[in-house]
């Protein structure tokens, strides 16, 4: 039927519009060391040669969540594992991840014209809080001297008084989910979700269509009795 070209129609037209809007981004790199944890807090905070940052840019970066003063990420770390009886008598397994680093940021192109960044990072501040409660952020803190504003937030994931990254994101399906309640918070300030986490590309396409026609059916008057089948399209 030819009532059906219009919804196509509408879908195609509804997708590329968001290809053209500013996008939500968020990636997790686990942390496996406490080499890491020191490398991450030199680039955080700007110690020693940074590439691709400009330093007529650094005044505008921020601590959106501070990290105590006088701390590294390293001594934070080492101080909230000595609060947790569980370690008194465990050691940290080997292959533990001890930290995640959350990277939020935003495609600039297609951006609201009235998008503010301090709205973006409240919002990504209290996303961050919510899902991993504020004391186990060592820091939040956004970059706005390099290409795209971001913010680099390392988590240690405690959970039921001991360390568990995976009580955090047990699966890619968590992970998934978690891209999804991030949305929640950047919709507020003009953002899409990213294009592999919209709920359309979790279903088949023929599927999709055919939930469609199948609605239309349900819905749409049949023919009268002396209506052509042209006519009735």
């Amino acid at each position: 039927m030819s009532a059906y070209i219009p919804i196509h129609n509408f879908i195609a037209e509804n997708v590329e519009r968001r290809k053209k809007m500013g996008k939500q981004i968020m990636r997790v790199e686990p942390i496996h060391s406490m080499q890491a944890f020191s490398a991450k807090f030199k680039h955080n905070y700007r110690i020693g040669a940074i590439p691709n940052a400009n330093e007529a840019y650094s005044h505008m970066n921020e601590q959106i969540i501070r990290l105590p003063a006088g701390e590294t990420y390293n001594t934070f770390f080492e101080k909230k594992l000595m609060e947790l009886p569980y370690y008194e008598t465990h050691k940290i397994r080997k292959n533990a991840t001890l930290g995640l680093e959350f990277m939020l940021s935003y495609g600039t192109s297609g951006l609201p014209k009235d998008f503010s960044v301090k709205e973006w990072m409240e919002k990504s501040k209290q996303f961050l809080m919510d899902q991993f409660g504020k004391e186990n952020i060592a820091s939040a803190v956004l970059h706005m001297d390099e290409g795209t504003p971001h913010i680099h937030a390392v988590i240690i994931p405690i959970k039921d008084g001991k360390l568990s990254a995976r009580a955090f994101l047990p699966d890619r399906q968590a992970m998934r989910d978690l891209h999804t309640k991030y949305y929640q918070y950047t919709k507020e300030v003009g953002l899409e979700p990213e294009n592999r986490y919209m709920h359309i590309q979790h279903q088949k396409v023929g599927m999709f269509y055919s939930n469609i026609n199948l609605a239309l059916e349900k819905t749409l008057p049949g023919p009268r009795d002396d209506e052509t089948l042209y006519d009735y399209s």
